[in-house]
């Protein structure tokens, strides 16, 4: 699912900048890049709220606009440090396969703003 949503955010991300600049640049496949990673981090922390909301028994939309679950969020963050031994290699497996997911469509931006074709 991670390559998927990168694939379609290098994507789409390339299509609004290049209709907005009229041109791609390196600084525009620098701005899509950045836009693909926080994409991944963004639905890897998402699919981690998600499973929490449903562990909690609650709904995850209700629960975005509550204190408690950030609250919690927060304190597994700061203090389990199991969590992070449990979440370390879903999380760069989750970056591997979204780099794998955008880089054909990042290798070619990077092209085109380079002149190489």
């Amino acid at each position: 699912m991670s390559s998927l949503s990168a694939f379609v955010a290098a994507a789409l991300a390339a299509k609004l900048y290049a209709l907005g600049a009229g041109r791609v640049t390196i600084v525009g496949a620098v701005v899509v890049s950045v836009v693909c990673a926080v994409t991944v981090v963004f639905g890897f922390v998402g699919a981690i709220w998600l499973e929490a909301a449903q562990a909690l028994g609650g709904n995850a939309m209700g629960w975005a606009l509550k204190a408690d679950p950030w609250r919690l969020m927060a304190y597994t963050y700061t203090h389990d440090s199991g969590f992070y031994d449990s979440v370390f290699k879903a999380f760069w497996m989750s970056l591997l396969f979204g780099a794998l997911g955008c880089f054909f469509t990042l290798r070619r931006l990077f092209q085109v703003a380079r002149g190489m074709r």
